[in-house]
């Protein structure tokens, strides 16, 4: 039987069951028709289809109410798979059937309707469907009567309708603003609710003079005596929320009317003002700002508002009065009235307005915490516990900011609001009102954070009030894991000292905790014993407390199950053991628990960690009874797959090797030492380096036990230095072993020249040229390291005087060649007297080579010279000088050279006295040529400028900032890239220097010229990047540069002919990114200084942009929804329209695989970024992200795509940080 057939006839079987007389039949067959639907295995012929989807709406006026919902639901699930006559036919009969005069089947059919439009996919079909529909509906809704809840469902499906398909039924946009309009303004509570959401999905689609119309109209409406201002004030909420751009424009007038109703003497109106002024302020913040000190006034009043109750007599006394257990008193229905006291709403909803206003205005948190703080802890009396939860939100959200910005001023506010605040949290504390205690505990957190040591003077009050919660029998987990979360947050934020008199009280309760059997509280309680036990080692007493909290400690170490639990427990035990002397059974027995620890693979870093904590410690003689068994142990580990586990256990190695390098026995020296050449390599070169400083330690203190694994290390060095990617600190730990190496009297070590044969022997061998340049760099540096260290220092002039003679040879390589003059350079650095009387002067050697046609060789001969001069400073410093001044065409590689001198200075811990007496002759030669203009010397000149800046900063730097005011272009952008190479992220003593000057060379943001504005942006961002501090408060300067420069300017985009074809090239193409690469740095380092909504404003035009601008605009807008949500739900209806577009682009019929895939890069970009955004809060209800959805929903290859990267994001296979 075909599959046609066997379709047919299941379907046929189907609708037989369906005509059954038995009600369980038919509840059956349409159950069995949704699963087949459901799992996609079915697909229907057109006649098939006809009689499934006229069935079902029979079945809608079945007898049997079950039988009735599934056929509801059946309605839902076929609408994605019938065709579109069938959806007309389904669409028409259940508005026919809402027209009928009994009350279940126009039910009935309102629910399936809604079902069936719910679950249609975006397109063609739907949106015919709905120019079908729309006025079918509004007809429906006239005639049912306002009783009906039929009425509900009808205006929901409008609100769906419009919100799926409202941009492509504007004919029908005025008569459906006339119907929702005057269901808004009259008809039951519910029927009128609806409306409004309906109206503010009609308003996202709307013209703007269709949208002002809506606003007017409501906004007439108020004026009416006999209108209902809260249903009105909660349309025109509504309104804001859906299109808060276009609404902002109505606030001069809008704002006003709230205001006046905010004095209203309708506690439920004033409560309602309060929310449209705390919408305006989240949704244009920016718009609403002349308005803001009307509102703070309002707002303070309302916050006080309770007339019906004195607090005079009650301010002694503990604030326990509340209720106990608060319900949620948040009522949105607006027919529920009753005749109690409702002033707790008015007072409620000025705190959120107040924590909206503190939320959306980073830039000025001062006068917020100046005006707010003391009313919001004059507050922190409040009887209903409702509202005292959000004064506490309130005043949380103060100190979140403060935590962020650690602005001084602020802190110093704050520290002065401190003792009343204390006061009052301390009565509450000692109060009954469990749900008050716990706020308590949670805003000392965030003060903690935001303002550490300011608990100080009350910290015994504190934890007393702690310990009285936490020993509590009645706490529920979560007070005593907030309490705990508190303690945490408080011991490393104070000084020891403060806690030594608390000590008798906090111990027994944090042990008692540890002990808890609720593994939450347990691992809580672990991490503040481990901090306690910080406290009690700086005490130096206190033996029985030790002991108490050892062995709760050590009982959770042992016994535990939970993951958590056992990880906070062997922390606590390395803290343990790294801070006291326990006596060598109960720590021997602790360390074997530990090292048993590391061999679980759950718990293996952990114990790694803790095991490190105590190695490097003074009780790291501890450790001798376990060494035997450790060292193999963490062996074995080497041998693992993971990473993170090798580089744990090789730093523990090192750590032991270090400290016990006479007490390992010849067993586990057995087990390490054939494991580490293989970890000699570039496959990791963080790895290799902590394998290179092991050896390095065998070589130096017993340097015997290398001599089974030489040839091994030989080779395995020796391939090393093949690597590309070689530098740094493995470059580094590398020519530290062979310095090493060589020296250690290592019993089978190969001669000098063996060595030398064996390290060199793939450079000789290279005849094809297949080595790289830094790999020549490598094996140069480790041959000359091998000759330096050498004892006898005539085979360093052996070796000298033979690569010079190679330089000579006709028959050398290329590859020979740059080994040569690399390895002269070296040996050079390493042991410059090796050239005291030689019969060659390598500097000659190393000129000449700069005539060579082989760039290589020109770069390698710069690097070279560099090395030698670093060797000698005396002697060749000015020789390169003069060189400088006097050779005009060897400019660059000299400039190279001195680029190479600076450069290892600046890494010395201290600035070799030769080369501070030559400063300003460098200085001088640098500035001549920093007016160059070839691009290439200046930007080698700019690294030199802004690296001898760190030599004498208060000398030099005042010379480099009076350039930036220079006639000459390319003297400016030198100058300004200089500046880059100043800024590191270690502190530095040209810090305090350049912050005074930083403003002068940001100046440059505003240069006339491209190229020096360019470089602006540059040192903008390596500042935000590096030293945040020296912008902070500097960017209300800077930044509506940075802004600016996020405009595509079409005088910039020129036309270039190639051949037949007109290219466009646009020149400020690489000024907008270094725009939109300091917008995402910012956001990092700088967000609390930053108008967000300027910034966001900005971004838009990214979305826009070029592709490369694209993506980094995708990543901002990543950032923004994780860092900045409440500001960014603002915007979505803006940022929505460009995301829409790229999804929609189609590849050209011509289009190159470059082409296309570059249009994939977007999409997916975008539908990563759509997955952040759907986690906003407001993400649900911004009409315009809800259509992005429906979009992706509706396109099989998008909805792939995005469940795939949704799925990776829960695995944690992408972050913002994974998108870079």
């Amino acid at each position: 039987m075909s599959d046609t057939c066997r379709t047919a006839y299941t379907i046929a079987n189907y609708l037989e069951k369906m005509n059954s007389k038995d009600k369980d039949f038919r509840f059956m067959a349409v159950s069995d028709l949704m699963a087949e639907f459901t799992k996609n295995n079915i697909k229907l012929d057109e006649d098939s289809e006809r009689k499934v989807v006229r069935m079902l709406l029979r079945l809608l006026e079945d007898n049997n109410g079950e039988v009735q919902n599934l056929a509801v639901r059946c309605l839902g699930t076929i609408a994605s798979a019938v065709r579109e006559y069938n959806c007309e036919n389904v669409v028409d009969a259940l508005c026919d059937n809402m027209s009928s005069k009994t009350d279940e089947l126009r039910d009935v059919s309102s629910t399936a309707l809604s079902s069936f439009i719910k679950s249609m996919p975006p397109g063609a079909t739907s949106t015919k469907i709905a120019m079908r529909l729309l006025p079918k509906l509004h007809k429906v809704l006239t005639e049912i009567t306002s009783e009906s809840s039929a009425k509900n469902e009808v205006i929901d499906i409008i609100g769906e309708v419009l919100c799926r398909n409202g941009t492509t039924l504007t004919s029908h946009h005025p008569d459906t603003e006339r119907v929702l309009l005057s269901h808004v303004v009259a008809g039951r509570p519910s029927v009128r609710k609806r409306a409004i959401g309906a109206l503010s999905h009609l308003a996202v689609a709307a013209s703007t003079d269709l949208f002002n119309h809506i606003v007017n109209e409501i906004i007439a409406g108020l004026s009416e005596p006999k209108a209902d201002a809260r249903i009105l004030l909660a349309a025109l909420i509504a309104l804001a929320r859906a299109c808060s751009q276009r609404f902002s424009g109505f606030l001069p007038t809008v704002v006003p009317i709230f205001l006046s109703y905010s004095d209203s003497d309708d506690d439920e109106q004033r409560e309602i003002a309060l929310q449209a002024l705390e919408t305006v302020i989240v949704r244009c913040p920016k718009e609403s700002a002349p308005f803001f000190g009307q509102m703070e006034l309002k707002l303070k009043s309302a916050l006080v508002h309770d007339p019906n109750y004195s607090y005079d007599d009650d301010e002694d006394e503990d604030m326990d009065s509340g209720n106990e257990n608060g319900e949620d008193f948040e009522d949105d229905d607006y027919d529920d009235f009753d005749d109690d006291d409702l002033s707790w709403k008015v007072r409620r909803a000025a705190a959120k307005a107040i924590e909206a206003m503190i939320e959306t205005r980073r830039d000025d948190e001062l006068s917020l915490a100046t005006g707010f703080g003391p009313l919001l802890i004059s507050r922190l009396k409040e009887r209903e516990d409702n509202v005292r939860s959000d004064i506490f939100s309130v005043y949380s959200a103060i100190m979140k900011r403060l935590a962020i910005s650690r602005d001084p001023a602020v802190v110093e506010v704050v520290r002065g609001q401190l003792p009343p605040l204390l006061k009052s949290i301390v009565k509450i504390m000692k109060g009954k009102n469990a749900k008050a205690r716990q706020q308590v505990f949670l805003l000392l957190s965030k003060v903690v954070r935001a303002v550490p040591h300011s608990l100080t003077d009350c910290l015994s009050v504190l934890v007393e009030g702690a310990t009285a919660a936490l020993d509590d029998s009645v706490a529920s987990s979560q007070m005593k894991i907030d309490v705990l979360v508190f303690l945490e947050d408080a011991l490393p934020n104070h000084a020891p000292d403060a806690f030594f008199s608390s000590t008798g009280r906090l111990v027994p309760t944090v042990s008692k905790c540890v002990r808890d059997t609720f593994y939450k509280v347990s691992s809580q309680a672990l991490i503040v014993a481990a901090y306690l036990l910080d406290v009690l080692h700086a005490k130096a007493g206190g033996v029985e407390e030790v002991e108490s909290l050892c062995s709760a400690i050590f009982d959770k170490l042992r016994g535990d199950v939970d993951q958590e639990v056992k990880e906070k427990a062997i922390l606590a035990v390395g803290v343990l053991l790294r801070q006291f002397s326990l006596g060598e059974q109960r720590a021997v027995e602790m360390l074997k628990v530990l090292v048993d620890r590391v061999n679980n693979e759950a718990t293996q870093l952990t114990a790694l960690k803790a095991l490190s904590m105590v190695v490097e410690s003074p009780q790291h003689a501890t450790l001798l009874p376990v060494l035997p068994t450790l060292l193999p142990l963490l062996s074995q580990q080497l041998k693992k797959n993971s990473r993170a586990v090798k580089m744990s256990s090789l730093s523990l190695i090192l750590s032991l090797c270090r400290t016990f390098t006479a007490s390992i026995g010849d067993d586990s020296h057995a087990s390490l030492l054939p494991l580490l050449p293989s970890l000699i390599s570039e496959a990791d070169l963080q790895i290799c380096q902590l394998a290179l400083r092991v050896l390095t330690i065998y070589a130096s203190s017993c340097p015997a036990r290398l001599s089974s694994s030489l040839p091994s290390v030989v080779l395995a060095i020796t391939n090393l230095c093949k690597s590309s990617i070689l530098q740094g600190a493995t470059h580094t730990a590398l020519i530290d072993f062979i310095a090493t190496f060589v020296r250690a009297p290592i019993p089978g070590k190969p001669s000098f020249e063996s060595l030398l044969d064996q390290l060199s022997s793939p450079v000789y061998a290279d005849t094809q040229s297949t080595l790289s340049r830094q790999s020549i760099h490598s094996f140069a540096a480790v041959v000359a390291a091998v000759a330096a260290s050498d004892a006898d220092r005539s085979n360093a002039g052996k070796l000298g005087a033979k690569l010079a003679e190679q330089m000579g040879h006709g028959q050398a390589t290329d590859t020979n060649r740059l080994f040569a003059l690399l390895t002269l350079g070296e040996l050079g650095r390493r042991a410059p007297e090796i050239y005291e009387g030689a019969r060659f002067k390598p500097e000659d050697i190393l000129l000449a080579s700069f005539t060579s046609p082989n760039e290589d060789i020109k770069s390698a001969a710069a690097i070279a010279l560099g090395a030698l001069v670093v060797g000698a400073l005396p002697k060749y410093l000015p020789f390169l000088l003069h060189q400088i001044s006097t050779q005009p065409k060897r400019q660059y590689l000299l400039l190279h050279a001195l680029k190479e001198v600076i450069a290892y200075e600046m890494q010395l811990p201290a600035v070799d006295a030769a080369f501070v007496e030559q400063v300003d002759a460098v200085w001088e030669v640098l500035e001549k040529h920093a007016d160059c203009a070839e691009e290439g010397t200046r930007c080698v000149v700019a690294e030199c400028l802004g690296k001898l800046c760190h030599v004498d900063p208060v000398t030099l730097l005042p010379r480099l900032e009076a350039h930036v005011s220079s006639s000459s272009v390319n003297m400016r952008a030198a100058v300004v890239t200089s500046v880059k190479f100043m800024i590191t992220d270690e502190k530095k003593p040209i810090d305090d220097v350049l912050d005074t000057m930083m403003s002068s060379f940001l100046s440059a943001a505003r240069d006339a010229n491209l190229d020096v504005r360019r470089v602006a942006l540059v040192v903008l961002n390596s500042a935000a990047h590096n030293k945040p501090d020296l912008i902070r408060n500097r960017l209300g300067e800077v930044m509506p540069v940075v802004y600016q420069e996020t405009n595509v300017r079409q005088e910039l985009i020129r036309e270039v002919e190639m051949g037949p074809f007109k290219h466009s090239v646009d020149d400020g193409l690489d000024l907008r990114k270094s725009a939109f690469e300091c917008m995402y740095t910012l956001l990092d380092s700088c967000i609390d200084r930053l108008d967000l909504h300027t910034f966001i404003a900005a971004l838009e035009n990214g979305l826009k942009d070029q592709h490369d601008i694209k993506l980094l605009s995708y990543l901002i807008l990543s950032k923004l929804a994780t860092l900045a949500p409440v500001e960014l739900a603002t915007k979505l209806d803006k940022i929505c329209d460009p995301l829409k577009t790229q999804l929609n682009v189609k590849n050209k019929a011509n289009a190159v695989k470059q082409e296309t895939d570059k249009n994939e890069e977007l999409k997916r970009a975008v539908l990563r970024t759509m997955i952040t955004l759907n986690k906003l809060p407001e993400g649900t209800r911004v009409a315009q992200l809800v259509e992005l959805r429906g979009l992706v929903n509706g396109a099989p290859e998008l909805k792939s795509v995005y469940d795939a990267l949704e799925k990776d994001a829960k695995r944690g296979g992408f972050s913002i940080d994974a998108m870079e």
